[in-house]
């Protein structure tokens, strides 16, 4: 539905990249209606679909990979960019994200002579509601070939002196990279990242008898490339602790980012 919707209002021009329009767009909005659905707890496995798509594809294609400005395959246009909006809207929020695709819509709707939308048309509207402690963001998705490789080091639970409280001590690493036009990775040195971290508290189940993830913590932070460490204090037993844990960062391995505990 929401491809008909995109395709046949804002119909796209000929330029490579193009393809984020009718594809991307609709694959992102499932990912919303998902959230809506089943909340944002439970969204990680939602997400990694595409992710693990667009990393196992990335891995195979005999040919440079693009940036998202200039996307040509679907692991490009469709997967990877259905994850980089999700984490737009999470940063940035939903109706910003929201304001942003109105206007592009309104811009490029039912056009009867061009010039009709492209990518670069839709990332310049995006730009326009990003604040620029975000832009960062932005440029790593379209711009640049980005990839975060963080990992969970360690992960412990002590209760404490109160009734049902509990500890996580967590440690963790923080790494990202870029690839050069040469297919080189250069370490992003200087990065301050904006990264949710979240504690898991026990799953429950709904009234259809499925299992229904719960944040006993979520909370985000400004994170430097290296080595980190944290203790969140939560209510009840906690099931589980992650970095990234909407799994919308384009990250190299997102299972070392999850610890059961």
């Amino acid at each position: 539905m929401s491809q008909q919707w995109w395709r046949f209002q804002t119909a796209p021009n000929s330029t490579v990249g193009s393809m984020i329009i009718p594809e991307g767009i609709p694959a992102y909005d499932a990912m919303v209606m998902n959230e809506r659905k089943y909340g944002k707890a439970n969204m990680r496995n939602i997400v990694l679909d595409p992710l693990w798509y667009y990393l196992f594809i990335r891995r195979h294609m005999n040919k440079p990979e693009n940036v998202m400005l200039k996307a040509d395959e679907a692991s490009e246009y469709s997967s990877k960019f259905s994850v980089a909006m999700y984490g737009l809207r999470q940063l940035i929020g939903e109706d910003t994200l929201d304001k942003a695709l109105r206007e592009f819509k309104d811009a490029y709707a039912f056009k009867r002579t061009g010039p009709f939308a492209g990518a670069n048309n839709l990332y310049s509207i995006l730009q326009k509601h990003t604040p620029d402690s975000l832009r960062y963001y932005l440029t790593d998705t379209w711009e640049k070939i980005a990839l975060y490789d963080n990992k969970i080091i360690s992960a412990r639970v002590k209760p404490t002196s109160n009734k049902d409280e509990y500890q996580v001590q967590l440690k963790f690493n923080i790494n990202k990279e870029w690839m050069d036009s040469k297919g080189n990775y250069k370490p992003a040195l200087n990065m301050n990242d904006y990264i949710d971290i979240a504690v898991y508290g026990q799953d429950t189940r709904d009234k259809n008898g499925r299992n229904t993830a719960h944040f006993s913590s979520i909370k985000r932070y400004g994170f430097t490339r290296g080595d980190h460490e944290l203790t969140i204090t939560v209510k009840g037993k906690p099931k589980a602790v992650a970095i990234d844990p909407m799994a919308y960062l384009i990250d190299r391995n997102p299972n070392d980012n999850w610890k059961d505990l």
